[in-house]
């Protein structure tokens, strides 16, 4: 197929098309609902596919639509990857692969970033002693332009203090303040909820399954929507100084990486612990 063959229209024909590719690949399909439905009425579901070797000294883990509407994009690339097959058959043989599709199937069916309770789901995942309380301390001083409690009026001058805000506090603040997560507000942009999501359940159940024995692991969790168009970025929550940001950089390349820090297309990251209940698997994408 061509690549553009590999983006589906809507949630549904997506995770079909997911489970037939990797059917036919042989490999083990698992689907975990949600307790949601569609907006035609079909259950909700986390899909995951399994293949490769039992017994992995590796594992990689690629994962898509964390953030709903991003799913179009990573469910697109899982296809294309499973349809192309070469890819995948050509692996070694002590390599397992764990396919993750529609980590948001609510954001994902409904086209909106957030779950069915306003949760930026990449926010969720708090590390055993952190709480789901806070919020960065220049927050609340935008969250009255963000969230307004009623429409905007026809003459109210938003691009006036849109401008004004970057004016005061800079780009550099504006960035490290608002996309980092907040858990104060629940009908506040980057909400990271009161408590562990459904998503963070199912995974927290069942990740040390999926991944095995392995003592290597590569997880991938595909994004869109920073950078130039056409372009992508490895965002990793190292240091530059790092190893493991050296090592990422010999593999990928020096242009395509971006660790933590003040500059570039990210924000300043704050490791989310999707594989933290599994001591020896890494967060987010690093080795």
């Amino acid at each position: 197929m061509s690549y553009s063959e590999a983006f589906s229209p809507n949630y549904i024909t997506a995770r079909e098309r997911f489970r037939s590719a990797s059917s036919s690949l042989g490999y083990q399909n698992s689907a975990y609902p949600i307790e949601q439905v569609s907006p035609t009425g079909e259950e909700l579901t986390i899909d995951v596919a399994i293949g490769g070797s039992p017994y992995p000294r590796r594992t990689v883990v690629i994962s898509s639509g964390l953030h709903g509407v991003e799913g179009f994009l990573g469910s697109a690339i899982q296809l294309a990857l499973l349809e192309e097959r070469q890819p995948i058959v050509a692996l070694s043989s002590d390599i397992k692969v764990v396919l993750i599709h529609a980590l948001n199937p609510y954001g994902f069916a409904w086209r909106r970033r957030w779950n069915e309770n306003n949760v930026d789901l990449n926010r969720n995942f708090l590390l055993p002693q952190e709480v789901f309380e806070g919020s960065p301390k220049d927050y609340p001083k935008f969250n009255s332009f963000l969230n307004p409690i009623s429409p905007p009026s026809q003459f109210e001058p938003y691009i006036i203090q849109a401008l004004w805000l970057i004016l005061k506090y800079g780009m550099t603040t504006l960035r490290n303040t608002l996309p980092v997560g907040q858990y104060d507000f629940p009908k506040g942009l980057f909400f990271g909820g009161h408590a562990p999501s459904k998503t963070q359940e199912i995974l927290s159940s069942n990740l040390p399954q999926w991944i095995g024995n392995a003592s290597d692991v590569v997880h991938i969790d595909f994004h869109t929507g920073l950078g130039g168009w056409g372009t992508y970025k490895l965002l990793l929550a190292v240091s530059a100084t790092s190893d493991s940001c050296s090592r990422l950089t010999q593999r990928f390349g020096s242009e395509t990486i971006e660790p933590n820090s003040t500059e570039g297309v990210s924000y300043q990251i704050r490791r989310w612990a999707l594989l933290s209940t599994f001591a020896k698997s890494l967060l987010s994408i690093f080795l």
